[in-house]
């Protein structure tokens, strides 16, 4: 997950940050990844919209055990 959000970070400076449960109100995010979001982000941080989107795209990249 470093990779992708690393470059969602320096890509998105100065912009605007959401908390989790704003993120899963989102229009910009299908029902699957708001439960994602949900799972995977830590309910007490913020995140750009950038950062919520890698961090989906590598959940999704995992292998399953």
């Amino acid at each position: 997950m470093a990779k992708n959000t690393e470059r969602a970070e320096v890509e998105d400076r100065g912009a605007a940050k959401f908390t989790v449960s704003q993120l899963a109100k989102s229009l910009q995010f299908t029902i699957m990844e708001k439960c994602i979001l949900k799972v995977i982000l830590d309910p007490g941080g913020e995140y750009t919209v950038a950062e919520a989107k890698a961090a989906i795209g590598d959940f999704m990249k995992k292998e399953v055990d």
